[in-house]
């Protein structure tokens, strides 16, 4: 009876490993909320041309003429986006600085131009020109340039030259090979990259962080996945060997705005309300922001 009864056992024993040998055990993961998406103020470099400041008085109409051919010249090899030059055109020389806190956030860097001499013997002038990252002033590119003009019915400058200087810039900026980069440290609005100098990393350069990380709902197919979900934007400001540092930017708000206002006012109750504003700002902007983790992958414009 013993040993009848320890067959059964062992005959049970058996069925039951046979059984969970055919179930089939899905994988685990743990599943998380998808964090806070943006819309990218562009994909590519995107660049507001500004006109250029004449220092001899003689340039006239070329310090808008120079800027509308040079922004068609950096359109050629499509590395670069530019913002229309429409009403760019318009800005006087006073309204400048103004104007750059406005498209800081529709921009990744500012073009400026220097006219420095306007010579009448071989008719060339002497253009200083330079690219500055919009929201952190940090200059990208510096460059010395002579333009030949033409003193017909109106002065027109050579275009030859003009494309001279675009090519300058797209030497400056070339694709990264290594496009994309991982995130390997970070703290608060700082992050550090697994590329550096060695790869063309420069100081100044626009980056998207895409969110690849983040856990889909079906595992299996990725159903619903997009390789680019990018959940903020920034920029380099060191750069060593092989890594580099940057800076996630903030979404565009008016906390500089409202500050300024605050320095100007005098009366204590309006000062209250401003202030009272500026923290709302900030809270929207803080809500606004997604979080990053390492190894979040970063991706050079």
């Amino acid at each position: 009876m013993t040993e009848k009864r320890n067959v059964l056992t062992i005959a049970a024993g058996v069925a039951c490993l046979l059984m969970v040998s055919c179930v089939t055990v899905p994988p685990t993961y743990c599943a998380k909320e998808p964090r806070r998406t943006i819309k990218p103020r562009s994909h590519k470099m995107k660049l507001a041309v500004f006109n250029f400041v004449d220092q001899t008085g003689r340039a006239g109409n070329l310090i808008k003429t120079i800027p509308d051919v040079l922004s068609m010249e950096l359109l050629v090899p499509k590395r670069f986006e530019v913002l229309e030059r429409a009403k760019l055109r318009e800005i006087g020389a006073r309204k400048t600085e103004e104007q750059r806190n406005k498209y800081k956030y529709a921009v990744d860097a500012f073009i400026q131009g220097n006219i420095t001499r306007f010579s009448e013997k071989g008719r060339v002038m002497a253009i200083d020109v330079r690219v500055v990252n919009a929201y952190n002033g940090a200059v990208m590119y510096a460059g010395h340039h002579d333009v030949h003009y033409k003193k017909e019915q109106n002065v027109t400058a050579d275009i030859k030259d003009i494309q001279a200087i675009a090519n300058a810039i797209h030497k400056a900026f070339p694709v990264l090979v290594a496009s994309k980069g991982k995130i390997i440290s970070l703290s608060g609005e700082d992050i550090s990259i697994n590329l550096g100098e060695n790869d063309g990393v420069k100081v100044g350069m626009g980056v998207l962080i895409v969110a690849e990380r983040d856990v889909v709902d079906n595992p299996s197919s990725h159903a619903g996945s997009s390789p680019e979900r990018y959940i903020g934007e920034g920029y380099i400001v060191e750069v060593m060997p092989d890594a580099s540092k940057g800076i996630v930017a903030m979404p565009e708000n008016r906390i500089n705005s409202l500050e300024a206002t605050l320095r100007r006012e005098v009366d204590s109750e309006k000062r209250e309300l401003l202030l009272q504003d500026i923290a709302k700002e900030k809270l929207r902007v803080r809500d606004a922001r997604s979080s990053f983790e390492i190894q979040d992958l970063v991706r050079f414009k």
